[in-house]
């Protein structure tokens, strides 16, 4: 939120439009830069909405299935896991995009990509403990499943 006054503000200068430092619905901000009826608004906000919360749902079905593993021990290959290694971060990614398509902010934007390079960074520094731990076990795992986005065979 504290970026999208600043926006804005770039924004106003840059479209030569006033009326976006005033209408705060204005904040959804795609179809004001591509020059899209107001009714297009909407649209961004509810598919920016609709990615945040499939994206928080994934993260938390992930999150839930790795910690039940983990208590039981073993590695974690069914839901979300039987088709992605990464479901939480996956759902992290899409918090994300919806963010960004919901509130496009200068912040958020330079943003976007630096947090997707760190839970990249994160999801390959895990594996490399799965392999340790879980050896031949989590390679077969790796060969049949997508990291981030199901594999189609």
């Amino acid at each position: 939120m504290y970026g999208l006054p600043l926006t804005m503000y770039v924004l106003a200068g840059w479209l030569g439009r006033s009326d976006l430092t005033t209408n705060h619905f204005l904040g959804h901000a795609w179809p004001v830069v591509f020059g899209l009826p107001d009714e297009w608004l909407v649209v961004f906000d509810v598919a920016g909405q609709a990615l945040i919360a499939l994206g928080a749902l994934i993260a938390l079905a992930g999150w839930r299935a790795i910690h039940r593993a983990r208590r039981e021990k073993r590695l974690a290959t069914t839901g979300l896991y039987a088709r992605i290694r990464h479901p939480q971060y996956t759902g992290c990614f899409l918090c994300l995009a919806g963010s960004v398509v919901n509130w496009p902010t200068i912040p958020t934007l330079l943003m976007l990509p630096v947090l997707c390079l760190v839970y990249v960074r994160l999801a390959r520094a895990e594996e490399a403990d799965a392999l340790a731990e879980f050896g031949d076990e989590y390679r077969a795992y790796m060969a049949r499943t997508g990291g981030f986005l199901p594999r189609f065979q």
